[in-house]
């Protein structure tokens, strides 16, 4: 009986089962709200085939989602129970995902350091509108979706897949990828891997098989005619929207993902940010080098919450930049030779250079640089995509999670190619393995905490 206690508390996967365990337990007792009222009225005890042709029905009359919102309306007319479960395994299923992408070496200290960089994410953001609605659309696609990419790692090493894994990776795919912007990354990633593989002229039949699977989530999302009406819909309620350019909808797009980088931002920027300095100068010991994570670190500090309105009295244009983007974007019209304008554009557009700079010293061969590439281009473009669709008004930040998950997928990468350089050694890894824990278990209260007083 000791040795089975032992072994089950030496077991790599052991922070991953308590996380997913108590992210359940703290779902199970959320307090419903938003969509979910209006769903639960919908979907009370109807049979789940009733809930498939809805579904399916709204591919040709709302959204793509034929999948999301199958499982969405489903658990919303279930006891809550289901959906607590649910995301739980998502969670595990996320975690899992990221060890096999990026962990070298000390699976079990790697695992440690996984949950406590993944957990920095502000998961309150996925209850906006309503805990079920809004994590079953952004969480649970994100975890499946990152848990299809884990063959690119395997192939990479020169495993074998068996074939009931491929089939289960597929699932994993084609779920992942009925939320739009997943789809983007899961894409970006099988054609690179795809490019890199031929090049190298090691392309195999189910490499190509994936790609194709993802091309072909591509196209189900386009042709939607849902998607071209909801779009319509939205633009009748919002008649501003269709008289802005294309260059107004990307501007638009990125100024939102970088007021909630630098603004509206959580722990999760700043920690990469003091993390990605850290290592910086680990590798080059140099000052020069150490500035150019340590200028996005300082920003994102001053306008963190505990310190922006002190910021804003105190720093020249802060409260310029703390301003939320008007609906016509930071460039238009009305900000024509404006000040303010420029000031917040020169602060913004400093911050994603220095910002994405950073991660690109932060890597350590090429390998790493192109992995770290397809997940920032793949993950911004998901914020550049949104800004043509009226949606990105009513989404509000929760839409960053995508990106947000590329960025600590990135983080990762980093920090892993870091441990195998030796540019973290033991004594910071034993370090490392006492904080992640931690950190893993203050977020996991401070979820707690806020899921008490959301919807109260």
């Amino acid at each position: 009986m000791k040795t089975r206690i032992q072994r089950w508390l030496g077991d790599d996967r052991l922070i991953f089962i308590v996380v997913s365990l108590v992210f359940a337990v703290i779902l199970y007792f959320a307090r419903l709200g938003g969509d979910d009222l209006v769903n639960i009225r919908l979907t009370r005890d109807v049979p789940a085939a009733e809930i498939w042709s809805r579904a399916w029905e709204m591919y040709f009359t709302w959204a793509s989602r034929v999948l999301i919102n199958f499982v969405m309306y489903y658990l919303t007319g279930r006891n809550q129970v289901f959906f607590a479960l649910f995301m739980g395994l998502s969670m595990y299923v996320l975690l899992s995902a990221l060890s096999r992408l990026f962990v070298e070496g000390d699976r079990r200290s790697g695992n440690l350091i996984v949950a406590g960089v993944a957990l920095l994410y502000p998961l309150t953001e996925l209850g906006s509108a309503g805990w079920i609605a809004t994590m079953t659309t952004y969480l649970s696609p994100i975890a499946f979706g990152m848990m299809s990419l884990v063959p690119i790692r395997r192939w990479l090493d020169g495993e074998s897949i068996c074939w009931y894994e491929l089939i289960a990776y597929g699932a994993c795919l084609i779920y992942g990828a009925n939320n739009e912007q997943m789809m983007v990354v899961i894409l970006f990633a099988y054609t690179g891997f795809l490019v890199y593989t031929a090049a190298r002229k090691r392309s195999c039949a189910a490499n190509v098989v994936f790609w194709l699977l993802s091309v072909a989530c591509c196209v189900f999302i386009f042709a939607s005619p849902g998607n071209r009406n909801r779009t319509y819909l939205e633009t009748r309620w919002l008649p501003f929207f269709g008289k802005l350019s294309v260059f107004d909808k990307v501007e638009i797009g990125l100024s939102m993902t970088l007021q909630w980088l630098i603004v509206e931002n959580h722990l999760l920027v700043v920690f990469l940010c003091a993390g990605m300095t850290y290592l910086i100068w680990k590798k080059f010991r140099s000052l020069a080098y150490s500035l150019i994570p340590f200028v996005p670190f300082a920003i994102v500090s001053a306008f963190h919450r505990q310190f922006s309105n002190l910021t804003e009295r105190l720093v020249p244009f802060g409260n310029v930049i703390a301003a939320p983007i008007s609906r016509y974007g930071l460039i238009s019209e009305t900000t024509r030779y404006s000040m303010n304008a420029f000031v917040k554009f020169f602060v913004f557009g400093l911050f994603l250079a220095l910002f994405i700079l950073s991660y690109y010293l932060v890597m350590n061969r090429r390998r790493d640089l192109a992995v770290m590439g397809v997940l920032l281009v793949a993950g911004f473009s998901t914020r550049l995509v949104i800004g043509f669709s009226p949606s990105v008004f009513q989404s509000g930040y929760r839409a960053c999670s995508v990106l947000a998950f590329c960025l600590i997928s990135a983080a990762l990468a980093g920090i892993f190619s870091a441990f195998r350089e030796g540019l973290i050694g033991e004594k910071e890894r034993r370090v490392l393995n006492r904080a992640m824990p931690v950190f893993a278990f203050l977020s996991m209260a401070k979820f707690a905490y806020d899921v008490a007083r959301i919807f109260k």
